[in-house]
Protein backbone atom coordinates (compact mmCIF):
# COMPACT_ATOMS: atom_id res chain seq x y z
CA UNK A 1 0.00 0.00 0.00
CA UNK A 2 1.58 3.56 -0.99
CA UNK A 3 1.16 6.36 1.28
CA UNK A 4 0.41 9.60 -0.25
CA UNK A 5 1.66 12.73 1.57
CA UNK A 6 -1.67 15.09 1.86
CA UNK A 7 -1.52 18.35 0.74
CA UNK A 8 -3.78 21.17 2.64
CA UNK A 9 -5.93 23.06 0.37
CA UNK A 10 -5.22 26.77 2.30
CA UNK A 11 -7.21 29.79 0.11
CA UNK A 12 -5.91 32.87 0.82
CA UNK A 13 -7.61 36.07 1.10
CA UNK A 14 -6.19 39.04 0.95
CA UNK A 15 -9.03 41.22 1.41
CA UNK A 16 -10.92 42.17 4.25
CA UNK A 17 -13.58 39.70 5.09
CA UNK A 18 -15.57 39.19 8.51
CA UNK A 19 -17.28 36.12 9.12
CA UNK A 20 -20.25 36.01 11.72
CA UNK A 21 -19.64 32.63 13.76
CA UNK A 22 -22.31 30.52 14.93
CA UNK A 23 -21.01 30.73 18.62
CA UNK A 24 -21.46 34.71 18.73
CA UNK A 25 -18.16 35.76 17.49
CA UNK A 26 -17.14 38.25 14.77
CA UNK A 27 -13.98 37.18 13.32
CA UNK A 28 -11.88 39.62 10.69
CA UNK A 29 -9.29 37.67 8.51
CA UNK A 30 -5.45 38.71 8.39
CA UNK A 31 -6.26 41.51 6.10
CA UNK A 32 -9.25 42.88 8.05
CA UNK A 33 -6.79 42.12 11.03
CA UNK A 34 -3.96 43.81 10.11
CA UNK A 35 -5.97 47.13 9.02
CA UNK A 36 -7.60 47.33 12.71
CA UNK A 37 -4.32 46.91 14.33
CA UNK A 38 -2.57 49.26 12.20
CA UNK A 39 -5.11 51.98 13.25
CA UNK A 40 -4.67 50.96 16.89
CA UNK A 41 -8.48 49.69 17.35
CA UNK A 42 -8.78 48.10 21.03
CA UNK A 43 -12.45 48.62 21.54
CA UNK A 44 -14.96 49.35 19.21
CA UNK A 45 -18.84 50.28 18.53
CA UNK A 46 -21.34 47.50 17.27
CA UNK A 47 -23.63 49.46 14.68
CA UNK A 48 -26.37 48.40 12.80
CA UNK A 49 -28.62 49.74 9.83
CA UNK A 50 -31.99 47.82 9.55
CA UNK A 51 -33.34 49.47 6.66
CA UNK A 52 -30.48 48.33 4.42
CA UNK A 53 -29.18 45.03 6.40
CA UNK A 54 -25.85 46.57 6.99
CA UNK A 55 -23.80 46.42 10.14
CA UNK A 56 -20.38 48.35 10.74
CA UNK A 57 -17.55 47.73 13.34
CA UNK A 58 -16.26 51.24 14.45
CA UNK A 59 -13.30 51.28 16.39
CA UNK A 60 -12.98 54.36 19.04
CA UNK A 61 -10.71 55.45 21.76
CA UNK A 62 -13.71 56.41 24.24
CA UNK A 63 -14.83 53.75 26.72
CA UNK A 64 -18.37 52.80 27.22
CA UNK A 65 -21.07 50.31 28.02
CA UNK A 66 -21.77 50.24 24.63
CA UNK A 67 -18.18 49.22 23.06
CA UNK A 68 -16.88 45.75 22.74
CA UNK A 69 -13.12 44.66 23.14
CA UNK A 70 -11.29 43.58 19.80
CA UNK A 71 -9.23 40.73 21.01
CA UNK A 72 -6.08 40.29 18.61
CA UNK A 73 -4.14 36.71 18.27
CA UNK A 74 -0.59 36.83 19.50
CA UNK A 75 0.73 36.70 15.83
CA UNK A 76 -2.21 38.90 14.69
CA UNK A 77 -3.66 36.74 12.35
CA UNK A 78 -6.93 37.34 13.25
CA UNK A 79 -8.80 39.02 15.48
CA UNK A 80 -12.25 38.51 16.97
CA UNK A 81 -15.26 40.01 18.97
CA UNK A 82 -17.51 38.36 21.33
CA UNK A 83 -20.80 39.44 20.42
CA UNK A 84 -23.89 36.64 20.53
CA UNK A 85 -26.49 39.57 21.55
CA UNK A 86 -25.68 41.35 18.58
CA UNK A 87 -25.88 38.68 15.96
CA UNK A 88 -29.02 37.66 17.48
CA UNK A 89 -30.17 40.80 17.44
CA UNK A 90 -29.53 41.45 13.88
CA UNK A 91 -31.13 38.30 12.58
CA UNK A 92 -27.67 36.18 12.08
CA UNK A 93 -28.55 32.20 11.90
CA UNK A 94 -26.81 30.63 14.89
CA UNK A 95 -26.19 27.45 13.30
CA UNK A 96 -24.40 28.67 10.86
CA UNK A 97 -21.19 30.42 9.68
CA UNK A 98 -21.00 33.29 7.16
CA UNK A 99 -17.99 35.19 5.39
CA UNK A 100 -19.05 38.61 4.06
CA UNK A 101 -16.66 40.71 2.25
CA UNK A 102 -16.26 43.76 4.00
CA UNK A 103 -15.22 47.75 2.95
CA UNK A 104 -13.13 49.71 5.44
CA UNK A 105 -13.43 53.44 5.69
CA UNK A 106 -9.87 55.09 6.98
CA UNK A 107 -11.26 58.27 7.63
CA UNK A 108 -14.52 56.73 10.61
CA UNK A 109 -11.93 53.36 11.80
CA UNK A 110 -14.47 51.54 10.63
CA UNK A 111 -15.14 48.33 8.54
CA UNK A 112 -18.71 48.68 6.86
CA UNK A 113 -20.82 44.74 6.14
CA UNK A 114 -23.85 44.37 4.02
CA UNK A 115 -25.95 41.21 4.91
CA UNK A 116 -27.91 41.39 1.71
CA UNK A 117 -27.74 38.08 -0.06
CA UNK A 118 -26.54 39.25 -3.09
CA UNK A 119 -22.89 40.64 -1.23
CA UNK A 120 -22.65 37.12 0.92
CA UNK A 121 -19.45 35.47 -0.65
CA UNK A 122 -19.71 31.93 0.20
CA UNK A 123 -16.44 29.63 1.15
CA UNK A 124 -14.08 29.90 -1.60
CA UNK A 125 -13.80 26.03 -3.04
CA UNK A 126 -9.84 25.24 -2.78
CA UNK A 127 -7.50 26.01 -5.61
CA UNK A 128 -7.20 23.55 -8.29
CA UNK A 129 -3.94 21.30 -8.48
CA UNK A 130 -1.88 23.85 -11.47
CA UNK A 131 -2.67 26.91 -9.41
CA UNK A 132 -1.06 25.26 -5.91
CA UNK A 133 3.13 25.97 -4.78
CA UNK A 134 5.24 23.29 -6.43
CA UNK A 135 7.61 22.93 -3.66
CA UNK A 136 8.41 20.11 -2.38
CA UNK A 137 7.58 18.59 1.58
CA UNK A 138 10.98 18.75 3.35
CA UNK A 139 10.11 15.81 6.07
CA UNK A 140 12.52 16.23 9.42
CA UNK A 141 15.42 13.96 9.67
CA UNK A 142 15.31 11.52 12.91
CA UNK A 143 17.81 13.97 14.65
CA UNK A 144 15.75 17.21 13.95
CA UNK A 145 12.53 15.25 14.92
CA UNK A 146 13.93 14.32 18.39
CA UNK A 147 14.90 18.43 19.18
Amino acid sequence: MAYEIYSKQVVRVSTPMITLSGRGRIVLNVAATKLFHDAGVEIAFLLWDSQVRKFAIQGTRKRDDRTVKVRYSSNNKWAAISAKGFLEEIGHDMSTTKPYPAAWNANESMFEVSLSGQEELPIEAPQSEDLRRKTPLRVPSVRQASR
